[in-house]
């Protein structure tokens, strides 16, 4: 399993400079290449400039005034992705639009909205014609941002970008399980990418919101269906009346757990190892988790 390293490589993000953190992270999931270039500027004016798309960006629509600070990290190709030797020896090529360049930015305040972080993301995608992968460290959070391309109809070899798809804020100190699992896929080994347009491929879908809800019920149906047989209400002694309790067992845990991740309620009331100062007797054989409080949180929520 792939986490504990996940969450080691978040541990550099607060001792390391950004662009050294960055590159351990993406190395972790197999990501690197040679083809990187050294001493570029991290303000934003001087970073267009190196660049030479001072007259394409737009500091204004790139919220830039509230970069700390912008980091080429390097660019892969085909030959990155199936460790072949690159025909470049460092740099990048700028006329490639089969390839990621990927960055990180850091940004000033404690939190951004998802609009806002879409809008630098197509900002700064604007002058390039290969899509990109932002890294954007702000607080203690990170937020990974992914632009999706397309084939041009009307002119071959060009592309159209499209979406901004956002992993939004991983909280560095304590990751969310499922930010974990969507990170896990898609470490580079993991997707059997031959070419860049497969690695491309498995990123969208990894990524693709209806795959990820597939996966989910598809997961919360299995255990439901193995829950069934194997748990015991003191009310249910039928197949269809178990069925029933575990339903609503899901769906109030389900609830309790929404109202959680809106701060809403405090955070010890799921956390174990604060439960004895909460309850009387938290052994397994009795239900006093779910009767002193997420029943509790259900109902006092439906009847706010």
């Amino acid at each position: 399993m792939l986490r504990p390293q996940i969450s080691s490589a978040f541990s550099t993000f607060p001792t390391l400079p950004l662009s050294q953190a960055a590159l351990v992270f993406w190395q972790t999931l197999g990501y690197h290449s040679d083809l990187r270039l050294e001493g570029l500027p991290t303000d934003a004016a001087g970073f267009a400039q190196a660049f030479g798309i001072a007259d394409t960006f737009r500091p204004d629509k790139a919220f830039a005034t509230s970069w700390k600070s912008v980091h080429f990290l390097f660019q892969v190709t085909g030959e990155e992705v199936t460790a072949q030797n690159s025909l470049f020896q460092g740099g990048f090529d700028k006329a490639r639009s089969d390839s990621y360049l990927f960055f990180a930015v850091e940004l000033e305040a404690e939190s951004y909205s998802r609009s806002t972080l879409v809008q630098i993301t197509r900002e700064l995608n604007r002058p390039f014609q290969s899509p990109i992968l932002v890294l954007f460290k702000y607080g203690q959070k990170l937020t990974l941002a992914i632009v999706d391309r397309r084939a041009n109809k009307r002119e071959a070899g060009r592309d159209v970008l499209e979406k901004v798809t956002l992993v939004k804020d991983i909280n560095l100190v304590s990751p969310h399980p499922a930010h974990l699992r969507i990170l896990e896929e898609l470490e580079l080994p993991k997707l059997r990418a031959t070419n860049w347009d497969e690695l491309h491929a498995a990123w969208r879908k990894v990524l693709d919101l209806s795959e990820l809800n597939k996966k989910f019920y598809r997961e919360l149906s299995d255990w439901f269906f193995w829950a069934r047989n194997v748990v015991r209400f003191p009310a249910a002694a039928t197949e269809q009346e178990r069925s029933v309790a575990v339903i609503r067992l899901i769906t109030r845990t389900m609830f309790a757990y929404f109202i959680k991740e809106r701060g809403l309620v405090p955070k010890a009331f799921f956390e174990p190892e604060k439960f004895g100062a909460l309850l009387k007797d938290t052994s397994p054989r009795v239900s006093t988790y779910y009767n002193g409080i997420l029943q509790n949180l259900f109902f006092a929520a439906l009847n706010a």
